[in-house]
């Protein structure tokens, strides 16, 4: 049986393309003001959603059970900044990009790499070990890049 995941992956090579695409949104965002924050956010979809060189079923249950992992949070975090709004008069919660798209983008990206730099020894199966192995610097790099573009969106967003 084919292995799926809860939403269809474009093939590997969308990851570095929307690395660079992120890269010159927050160059660009730096540069000049929020307009290339969607741009930024474009990149960051396309990394979330390109398969991994070699897609196997170790790596299709993590991304599957961070993306209920994120799904979860995003819902909490959104249900508790709503729920804060109706019950203090004086918190008045401002809808940004940043929260409806960045946050959850960037988390999920996040938290997936770090499950896989972690998870080497959760499954016998030598394909995810020998991955892991074999891509630890570029998991490392894509977690770097991702971190960075957090810190700078929200310096952008909020500062």
């Amino acid at each position: 049986m084919k292995p799926t995941t809860y939403f269809p992956l474009y093939p590997s090579v969308f990851k570095y393309i929307g690395g660079l695409i992120s890269l010159a949104g927050v160059i660009l965002l730096v540069i000049s003001n929020r307009e290339f924050e969607l741009l930024v956010y474009l990149g960051l979809l396309l990394i979330a959603f390109s398969r991994e060189k070699s897609e196997d079923q170790p790596i299709i249950n993590a991304r599957n059970d961070v993306f209920k992992t994120v799904l979860g949070i995003y819902l909490s975090v959104m249900l508790a900044l709503n729920l804060v709004e109706i019950l203090s008069p004086s918190f008045v919660f401002i809808p940004e990009p940043l929260v409806y798209i960045g946050f959850p983008l960037m988390l999920y990206l996040i938290v997936f790499y770090l499950s896989l730099l972690f998870k080497v020894n959760l499954d016998s199966s030598v394909s995810i070990g020998e991955n892991i192995q074999n891509h630890r610097g570029l998991y490392l790099i894509w977690l770097l890049v991702v971190v960075i573009v957090a810190v700078v969106l929200i310096a952008v967003v909020f500062f």
